[in-house]
């Protein structure tokens, strides 16, 4: 890892409107990756102040939870289509809204509990009722969504469980990820 303050410019048409800043990049890069993958390689830049290795360790800290609040929120947008909500009233959408956050943060745990212990067995997140109900939403459906073999978590073929697909996770490192709770 390796970071630095640097004094930053405006642009050149804008130096009488905007003073110079004091910036912190960092540069953080994994030497020993895990066979099969590509090395993290994460180049920050932050206003706070980055006076040693752990605040540098501490920002990337902050940036590992931001790569899981844009999980959640892809969970809001791509799979309860929050955007797509074309409600009368700002009661209604408020209440809509309020809705889609409980589903989408209990699909976001279930995907954080599936990365942290992959072969966990599905009650450990999910209720017998939860089990029951997705299984029959996806006996439904004339095609399953899930072209793959699936661990325990997934062991019910559901939409919402669909958000584990390897293919939409981010990859954190393993000492920052963390069950989410």
């Amino acid at each position: 890892m390796k970071f630095a303050a640097i004094n930053t410019l405006p642009p050149v048409g804008k130096q009488k409107r905007y003073s110079p800043q004091v910036l912190t990049y960092i540069h953080a890069l994994e030497e020993n990756p895990p066979p099969g993958r590509e090395p993290i390689d994460w180049k920050l830049v932050t206003n706070l102040p980055v006076e040693d290795l752990s605040a540098a360790v501490e920002k990337l800290g902050w940036y590992a939870l931001r790569l899981k609040a844009e999980v959640f929120h892809k969970v809001m947008k791509s799979g309860c289509r929050a955007e797509e909500a074309r409600l009368e009233t700002a009661e209604r959408l408020a209440k809509s809204l309020a809705l889609i956050a409980v589903v989408s943060w209990h699909i976001f745990f279930v995907t954080m509990s599936a990365r942290a212990k992959p072969e966990a067995a599905p009650d450990s997140v999910l209720t017998f009722a939860e089990i029951t109900m997705l299984d029959r939403i996806d006996a439904s459906r004339t095609r399953s969504r899930l072209q793959r073999p699936r661990s325990p978590l997934t062991c019910c073929k559901s939409p919402c469980l669909a958000a584990i697909s390897p293919a939409t996770m981010i990859r954190l490192p393993a000492t920052w990820s963390s069950c989410a709770a």
